[in-house]
């Protein structure tokens, strides 16, 4: 039992007692009476005596001499009234008396009995008794039995008796008067059954807050539909259709703590949560949850989670998460997490985490990560990871690291990770499978021994430097990052310009000292592994006026600078030389 269904249940022990108790304690007692051509009066008298009571009521409205027959065996006192008047009169109890008056509105009546097994001639649990006018049902107890209170405004009353794996059984019935039947149905001839048992009744969730009697229902239900203009609930089963509202698709629903119904075309309000057994289509609201069995168009807003169960047109709207089990079209925005089990034509937009295990035609937008495990025709924009298992037609870029199979397009990130890239990766590192990777020993004007490592692609590639002039009183050291380009001019040859920036240490770890190169190498190729490459250089090179230590000095050739105008920047013509792998 839910914790709704035990709160429920203290609210209601806590209410004072009706006068519902009494009030059944004459009308319900068992009589029989046999009466021919006898005064209203004698016949009255009689049965009150059996039930020791009296009656009470107006000699205008019931003439007392009038002369009545009467036949009746085992019968409720009520039941006796109703066959006597056919069903004209309400009675009410007072003390030991029956008052019998005139109708004001609204009156009630009680069809029980037993459902039995036509075969086997057992008792039937959990079978379903429902009128379809009235939209109200019960299910047989252990026993079999039901009692199903209906309203006598309508001329007749269709009762049907529905159990899966049966026969259904329907009924017309005249109301006014409580009437008891002992109802037979059959199995079916064969052991399969069509029954459409909708996913809210398989998930964990809305297990929580329905009840094991409310999907018995269900499954017996589970092809009848109506449609109605609204409905009220306090929680499932307790509210305006009773534990007809699963079966029910309503245009306005009103939920004070949740519902339960059959499908939505129009706006549905919940203070908890909203459980749709179907489709929904317009706007759903809940202060927890929305959950939707089938196809949800339109928008779901909740506190916490909105969960569609099949897809999703439209907007999702949730403060921790949403989830669609089907394709998404339209957008989902949470506050942590979002997920869509089918593709998705639109966005997803998280605080924390998107995850797309069928792809994306569109945006991911995280704070944390983005997950495809399918092709990504779009972008992928992360505080920290994007990760598409296939292909990227668009954008990846993250605040540390982006991986993908193949890239149409740009990743931009510290670390990259790709099988192939056919434009360009931005990043500190850049490891692409069937990318560009050279490891280069060179020389230049300025710092005599360096050693670089290239990756990415032939049209842009990353560059990570380490070098050192290790001459006494010319010391320094440097490292740093560049991009540069490798076109191929014809057979072995190409160009290579190159843009880096190197921080030189002149042993004050304190001391500003910045080198900047354009570089402008020819390449020979020489065999599939060996390059050779040399060039002009032009360098700018930015310092503080620190003084280097002793045997360090500033990376300045020998021939000297040209002085910039200021104190602190001076810039010349270099060359490079030198010799790569790969």
């Amino acid at each position: 039992m839910s914790r709704f269904y035990i709160l429920l249940i203290i609210f209601f022990f806590l209410l004072p007692p009706a006068p519902t108790c009494q009030a059944q304690q004459f009308l319900h007692r068992m009589i029989s009476l046999e009466v021919s051509r006898k005064p209203l009066s004698e016949a009255l008298n009689q049965l009150g005596q059996q039930g020791n009571f009296r009656f009470s009521y107006n000699s205008n409205l019931l003439p007392g001499d009038s002369l009545v027959s009467l036949s009746v065996y085992n019968k409720t006192v009520k039941q006796t009234l109703d066959i006597l008047f056919e069903g004209r009169f309400e009675y009410r109890e007072t003390g030991n008396h029956i008052i019998i008056q005139q109708p004001t509105g609204g009156q009630v009546w009680y069809l029980s009995g037993y459902v039995l097994d036509e075969k086997t001639g057992e008792r039937i649990r959990d079978a379903s008794v429902y009128e379809t006018q009235q939209l109200v049902a019960t299910l047989t107890n252990e026993q079999g039995y039901f009692r199903l209170r209906l309203k006598d405004k309508y001329p007749t009353a269709a009762v049907s008796i529905r159990k899966a794996w049966y026969t259904d059984t329907f009924m017309i019935l005249k109301p006014g008067y409580d009437q008891e039947l002992t109802v037979s149905i059959a199995p079916r001839s064969f052991l399969l059954d069509t029954i459409v048992v909708s996913p809210v009744e398989k998930n964990w969730l809305s297990n929580l807050f329905l009840s094991s009697r409310q999907r018995a229902q269900s499954i017996n239900l589970s092809k009848f539909f109506v449609d109605r203009p609204y409905q009220t609930s306090l929680t499932p089963g307790i509210g305006t259709h009773g534990k007809m509202s699963s079966h029910v698709i309503n245009k306005f629903s009103f939920n004070i703590i949740g519902g339960y119904t059959a499908g939505l075309q129009g706006v549905e309000i919940g203070g908890v949560f909203n459980i749709v057994k179907q489709d929904m289509s317009f706007l759903q609201i809940a202060g927890v949850f929305n959950m939707t069995g089938g196809k949800a168009n339109g928008v779901q807003t909740a506190g916490v989670f909105n969960h569609a169960l099949d897809s999703v047109n439209g907007l999702q709207l949730a403060g921790v998460v949403n989830f669609t089990t089907g394709n998404l079209r339209g957008v989902q925005t949470s506050g942590l997490a979002n997920h869509a089990s089918g593709s998705i034509a639109g966005m997803q937009l998280s605080g924390a985490v998107n995850s797309a295990p069928k792809g994306i035609k569109g945006m991911q937008l995280s704070g944390l990560g983005n997950l495809s495990e399918k092709n990504v025709n779009g972008m992928q924009l992360s505080g920290a990871v994007n990760i598409s298992t296939n292909d990227v037609k668009g954008v990846q870029m993250s605040g540390l690291l982006n991986i993908a199979r193949k890239v149409n397009g740009v990743q931009i990130g510290i670390i990259n990770i790709a099988d192939t890239v056919e434009k360009f990766n931005i990043g500190l590192i850049n490891l692409i499978r069937k990318g560009y990777y050279k490891l280069s020993l060179y020389t230049n004007e300025a710092v005599p021994l360096n050693l670089s490592l290239k990756t990415g692609t032939h049209k842009l590639y990353n560059i990570l430097i380490a070098g050192v002039n290790p001459e006494a009183g010319r010391q320094v050291f440097t490292y740093g990052y560049g991009f540069g380009s490798d076109l191929h001019l014809w057979r072995r040859w190409s160009f290579t310009p190159e843009i880096t920036a190197q921080y030189c240490y002149r042993g004050n770890p304190n001391a500003y000292a910045m080198l900047y190169r354009a570089n402008m190498n020819l390449n020979l190729k020489i065999g599939k592994y060996i390059t050779f490459f040399a060039g002009p250089s032009f360098s700018m090179y930015h310092y503080s006026a620190d003084q280097p230590r002793e045997n360090y000095n500033h990376p300045i050739p020998k021939y000297g600078a040209i002085n910039s105008g200021y104190a602190d920047l001076k810039y010349w013509f270099g060359w490079n030389a030198g010799i790569a792998f790969f």
